[in-house]
């Protein structure tokens, strides 16, 4: 199992990815990667590498987390 700070060390994440980071259940971090998902979709288009994961740029941006916060953050804890 992963922690938070290899997990935001990554560029992609899966569902469990989510459940550790932002500390949710599997349903909700369901949720929030089928939204993720389908924003990735729409802005990358054909460039889209992976169907099973997501850009965590593109979770962060959904849940309005700033990287640097997050990061400093799970470093301190």
């Amino acid at each position: 199992m992963k922690t938070k700070e290899q997990i935001i060390k990554g560029q992609y994440l899966g569902i469990t990815d989510i459940c550790t980071l932002l500390g949710v259940n599997k349903n909700v971090a369901k949720k929030v990667f089928d939204r993720c998902l389908a924003a990735d979709y729409e802005e990358l288009q054909d460039r889209l590498i992976y169907t099973k994961k997501v850009r965590l740029q593109t979770v962060l941006k959904d849940q309005g987390i700033n990287y640097n916060l997050l990061l400093k953050q799970t470093k301190s804890a």
